[in-house]
């Protein structure tokens, strides 16, 4: 008996079809396309673009791209908004999320071209937030904020609809709050004073991320949000595999051995966020 029982034991360990399969390794995911108007991309570091679609998962160093009278909406794991204007890259830079220790979290969105509209998740839910969005005319210091930002006219614009944020380039660095917006002629100019966006600024910045479904999608958030939890504890266990947790730092980038992502170096006098006056 005791031999027909070893027996048994042995050939359940060698088994294939009885053995037990490993957990697969959590995702970096950070965020999910829910809303694609028109046409679009995701590219991963060292791959070939694959058509953007609702539910396409987005991972640090992906670049999302919109194209003509395209329009994309991501929400990320903290419940971050993104909206991509058409002809618009997204690519996000930096990402550190642990919905139970604030302090450590910590993003750099780099929109490289486009237009956009920015509404502040968990991540800039803190003390003092390091949440920050680059574009090519400067960087965007943002904390509880909903922010527009893309070229209107001759200039690059940014209008602050909640909240508060810090436009700063290489010339200087000035403070918006809500209602007002400022204008960037290039990156060797200073910023201009805060002041009301004339109408016909103000409605070119917001048709230009105008999403044709978006009272539908907006209806339709709550119901991710359950999903957003299960993401959040697979990126907290992908940052702790990876050695992200806790703290902060430089995060890796795939495929580079040894590659980082510093955050960006701008020209001026100290950090930028420990700049922000409140």
């Amino acid at each position: 008996m005791f031999k027909s029982l070893a027996f048994a034991a042995a050939l359940f360990l060698l088994s294939p079809s009885l053995s037990f399969a490993a957990a697969p390794a959590p995702e970096g995911i950070i965020g999910t396309i829910l809303e694609v108007e028109g046409a679009g991309t995701v590219t991963q570091p060292g791959k070939q673009p694959v058509a953007a679609a609702v539910k396409t998962r987005v991972h640090m160093n992906d670049v999302i791209a919109t194209g003509p009278k395209g329009r994309i909406f991501i929400l990320f794991i903290d419940n971050t908004q993104f909206t991509l204007s058409e002809n618009s890259k997204l690519k996000v830079d930096k990402y550190v999320f642990d919905p139970q220790n604030t302090a450590v979290n910590k993003g750099t969105f780099n929109v490289m071209q486009g237009a956009f509209k920015y509404t502040s998740g968990q991540l800039a839910k803190k003390k003092d937030p390091d949440v920050s969005i680059n574009t090519p005319y400067g960087n965007i210091g943002v904390r509880g904020t909903v922010v527009l930002g893309g070229r209107v006219k001759d200039s690059y614009g940014v209008h602050v609809q909640e909240g508060r944020v810090q436009v700063r380039n290489d010339a200087g660095a000035v403070i918006v709050d809500k209602g007002n917006g400022t204008m960037i002629k290039s990156r060797a100019e200073k910023p201009t004073n805060q002041a009301p966006f004339p109408p016909e600024l103000l409605n070119a910045l917001q048709t230009g991320v105008f999403l044709i479904a978006g009272d539908q999608l907006m209806k339709n958030l709550p119901g991710f949000m359950g999903e957003n939890l299960k993401l959040q504890e697979q990126f907290k266990s992908f940052q702790q595999l990876n050695g992200l947790l806790p703290g902060g730092g430089n995060l890796p980038i795939p495929g580079v051995p040894g590659g980082n992502n510093p955050a960006p170096k701008l020209k001026g006098p100290g950090n930028l966020l420990k700049k922000f006056p409140f």
